[in-house]
């Protein structure tokens, strides 16, 4: 091997390398997905992120495929070898140009409380025989897809209740964010799950409704046809579409149809209608949403008019809502054709990213005295990945039952201790997690504890 290269290995069992000798001991390539060591038997895994439908590498905790290794190694401008030694047992090994420095998506397993540092640039990861037994005390709800998700959050959701059947159930596209984190609201007030559909599996969807809707139920189809097509509407018995033009119109159309304003209802999140994270957030909260974009649309002016909005919470720093926004939305309070001319309040809850946002909207909506809902301090948390919306989406009904906030987090460590910090500070007892370990990795759970 070129001295001139760098090297950085991951191993499922720790020792002790002094120099780049040791790797004269290569044998064979084992391509299978784990190996044994004695008498144990050892899984790897990779730990990977999703971000606008392509797949970005945070950082490594264990290998799950060669395939996996290979695009690690594509994603740090690096090469890559499944070796195995005659006595150490199967590793990854990672090659970087001399000069170049280690990638922090690579570096940072290091802060993994598992990895030890071996020579200058190399890093050991071991995965014990009991992971396997403390991955199964982890509360994950996931499913092969994310619309396979969103049917084991309903079926979590029946058993919360004790019941067999659903009065409501509503559907939303799958495919994207926009209308799914709107009907949030309309899931809650009609005592709903929220599933998800798109062309692929809307034979299963139909079959989930028609095992587990009451007869007399309605199913709230969200969106316009081009993204829940009219076969499937067809499919299903006493259907109610609610959609508009655009995300922002249907959006208004859900919250009529919610049966906004009701007494209670004397403020609306405000949240970006062009991400999905701060909507997760919000959610868990039951609350109602106004998706909104760079300025406010005349319908929206005149829903705020009409429905004597007074209170707007908006999610997220300046960057996602501006600054703008939120005069214009004071604008239209203060109006001449306003019904009432005073606004009590206008917050706004940003952190830091948008994982401290989905703290602040938690400190904000459970458990302070001043909070709008008046919900009680949280015992559970339920976990979604903060760079996928897919596993997320049908989680807020979950929450809402649970009287839960939705925490985002990744497997970055300054995020696991920001979410850790507040687990700790509110005394949180369960932890439930929506997706597989390829997004929000059993590592992490564990290092939540």
């Amino acid at each position: 091997m070129n001295k001139a290269l760098k090297v950085i290995l991951f191993s499922c069992i720790l020792f002790v390398v002094t120099s780049t000798a040791a790797f004269a001991n290569v044998e064979t390539m084992d391509r299978s997905s784990e190996f044994k060591c004695g008498e144990d038997v050892y899984k790897y895994k990779a730990g990977v992120d999703y971000k606008d439908g392509e797949i970005v590498v945070d950082f490594v905790l264990s290998i799950e495929s060669e395939a996996d290794i290979y695009e690690v190694a594509e994603n740090n401008s690096c090469t890559a070898e499944v070796i195995s030694f005659a006595d150490y047992g199967k590793c990854a090994l990672f090659i970087l140009p001399e000069g170049q420095s280690v990638p922090e998506a690579i570096i940072q397993v290091e802060k993994d409380p598992r990895v030890k540092q071996a020579t200058p640039n190399m890093y050991f990861w071991q995965e014990t025989p009991d992971d396997e037994k403390n991955a199964e005390e982890i509360d994950r709800i996931s499913g092969a897809t994310r619309y396979d998700t969103a049917i084991e959050v309903a079926n979590r959701i029946k058993e919360l209740r004790d019941i067999e059947k659903f009065e409501n159930i509503v559907v939303a596209y799958g495919g994207n964010y926009p209308d799914a984190l709107s009907g949030g609201y309309l899931a809650s007030v009609k005592n709903a799950p929220m599933l998800l559909v798109n062309p692929a599996n809307e034979t299963k969807v139909e079959k989930y409704i028609k095992d587990n809707l009451d007869s007399d139920g309605t199913v709230y189809i969200l969106g316009g046809e081009t993204v829940v097509s009219k076969r499937f509407e067809k499919k299903c018995t006493n259907v109610k579409r609610i959609w508009g033009k655009n995300r922002y119109l249907t959006n208004l159309e859900v919250l009529k149809e919610a049966g906004f304003p009701k007494e209670t209802d004397n403020e609306v999140m405000v949240c970006t209608g062009n991400g999905y994270a701060d909507s997760l957030a919000a959610s868990a909260t039951g609350c109602p949403v106004l998706l909104v974009n760079n300025t406010l649309s005349k319908e929206q002016k005149k829903f705020i008019m009409d429905n004597h909005i007074k209170w707007f919470d908006v999610l997220g720093d300046e960057t996602v809502v501006s600054k703008s926004i939120a005069k214009e939305l004071q604008e239209v309070v203060f109006s001449p054709g306003s019904m009432h001319q005073s606004v009590e309040l206008t917050c706004r809850y940003a952190g830091s990213d948008r994982i401290g946002t989905s703290i602040e909207v938690a400190k904000m909506y459970m458990g302070e005295k001043t909070s709008p809902i008046h919900k009680p301090i949280p015992s559970a948390v339920v976990l979604a990945y903060a760079n996928s919306y897919a596993d997320g989406l049908a989680g807020g009904v979950l929450a809402s039952e649970l009287d839960a906030p939705i925490i985002l987090i990744d497997n970055k460590a300054t995020s696991i201790d920001k979410v850790k910090a507040y687990l700790k500070d509110v005394g949180i007892e369960t932890v439930y997690v929506l997706g597989g370990s390829s997004l929000i990795s059993d590592n992490t759970v564990y290092a939540l504890k």
